[in-house]
C-alpha cells in the first residue's frame, strides 16, 4: 500500500490556502489605499508648510506689501525686485523674476488689511494678510503681519492723511 494524501485532505488544504491568499490580497489592497491616502495628505501638508514659510519670509524681508487686485498682492523687496502672489480657488502662484512657484492650495478667502481695516483700494499697502484655505475638510487660516518703518508709513497716503 502506497502512503498518500486522500482527496478530502487535499481539498481541505486547498480551501485553507484559498482563504489565506484571499485575506492577504484584501489586506494588501487596504494597506495600498491607506498609503495612497497618507501620501496625498502628506503632500498637501507639505504644500501648506512650504507656502507658509516662503510667504512669511517674503513679507518679513519686504519693503512694502501692496494690494494689486482682489486676489493678488505685490511684495516690493527693494527698488528693483518684486514678488507677486496670485491666489485662486485651486492654487497660489508665486512670481519672482523669471521663476514661478505653484502651491496647489485652494484659497477660499483672502483678506488684506491696513491698521485693522480691510484694504479696498488697489496699490495701498497692507500690514496684515489673512488667507483661508481648506484641505480634506480641514480649514487652515494663515495670518501674515508686516511691521513698517516710520518713513514707509509717512509715504503712505492713507496713513499720512490722518485716516488711521
Amino acid at each position: 500500500m502506497i502512503r498518500a494524501f486522500t482527496l478530502i485532505e487535499l481539498l481541505v488544504a486547498m480551501a485553507v490556502s484559498g482563504i489565506v491568499i484571499t485575506a492577504g490580497y484584501v489586506s494588501y489592497g487596504m494597506i495600498s489605499r491607506n498609503f495612497i491616502d497618507f501620501r496625498s495628505h502628506s503632500d498637501d501638508i507639505s504644500q501648506v508648510v512650504s507656502l507658509q514659510g516662503i510667504l512669511s519670509h517674503d513679507i518679513h524681508v519686504a519693503r512694502t506689501v501692496q494690494k494689486y487686485s482682489p486676489d493678488e498682492i505685490v511684495i516690493l523687496q527693494n527698488d528693483t525686485e518684486t514678488v507677486n502672489y496670485e491666489c485662486t480657488e485651486n492654487y497660489v502662484l508665486r512670481k519672482k523674476s523669471a521663476a514661478r512657484d505653484t502651491f496647489f492650495l485652494p484659497v477660499k478667502r483672502m483678506e488684506m488689511q491696513f491698521c485693522g481695516q480691510e484694504q479696498i483700494s488697489s496699490g495701498g499697502i497692507m500690514d496684515r494678510l489673512i488667507l483661508v484655505s481648506a484641505i480634506h475638510g480641514q480649514e487652515f487660516i494663515f495670518y501674515f503681519d508686516k511691521q513698517y518703518a516710520s518713513d514707509i508709513l509717512m509715504q503712505n497716503e492713507d496713513f499720512s492723511d490722518g485716516r488711521y
